[in-house]
């Protein structure tokens, strides 16, 4: 007779069912709901950013320098209390951009562990800018809704950093706006650990 005995030295066997399959319980977690549980997900926001023009501003920026990847999944834009004309903003996203005075002239932002009961925290650079900060780089456009329709926008982003890669955020205002408040917020999860 077969027998699957434990290796714990606890003496306890295996269920088998009559179909000669193991019995398991198993519970199904996401790699995010799973970081989570043990305290490895971050917010990633910025204070109320007022702008004032319809000029781009560099509103975040975050660099990776723990020894393993950061996936961002997820981008968010809060908007309130705009003043001027609407029309359709621009978001840029830059990959590992090179300069501005978001990165030189740095403001930290805010780093929230969302396991509320952890107090681990991340290793990085996380920057926030406002109006007139800049940003250089390789960078992709987002044309966002109105901005009307954006006063809060969450969307799918999958960025992987390795370490010392970064990623920053930049908004263009309608030129028709003269007044704005704005959040832009990431959501992180540092990968590799032992879940």
């Amino acid at each position: 007779m077969s027998m699957i005995q434990s290796g714990t030295g606890e003496g306890y066997f295996a269920g088998v069912t009559v179909n000669n399959r193991v019995m398991t319980t198993g519970i199904d977690l996401s790699l995010t709901e799973a970081a989570t549980e043990t305290g490895d997900t971050y917010n990633i926001n910025t204070s109320t950013l007022p702008l004032t023009s319809s000029a781009e501003h560099a509103l975040l920026y975050v660099k990776n320098n723990e020894t393993t990847n950061i996936i961002i999944d997820t981008t968010i834009i809060n908007i309130k209390d705009f003043v001027g004309t609407d029309g359709q903003p621009v978001l840029k996203i830059y990959r590992n951009p090179t300069g501005g005075t978001l990165i030189t002239d740095e403001t930290e932002c805010t780093i929230t562990n969302r396991n509320y009961g952890s107090a681990k925290r991340v290793d990085i650079n996380c920057y926030e800018g406002g109006q007139g900060k800049t940003v250089t780089g390789d960078s992709i456009e987002i044309f966002l809704p109105s901005t009307a329709a954006l006063t809060f926008n969450s969307f799918s982003t999958l960025v992987v950093l390795p370490k010392g890669s970064s990623i920053a955020l930049s908004y263009t205002p309608p030129a028709g706006i003269t007044s704005l408040d704005m959040v832009a917020a990431f959501n992180l999860t540092l990968n590799g650990t032992q879940l």
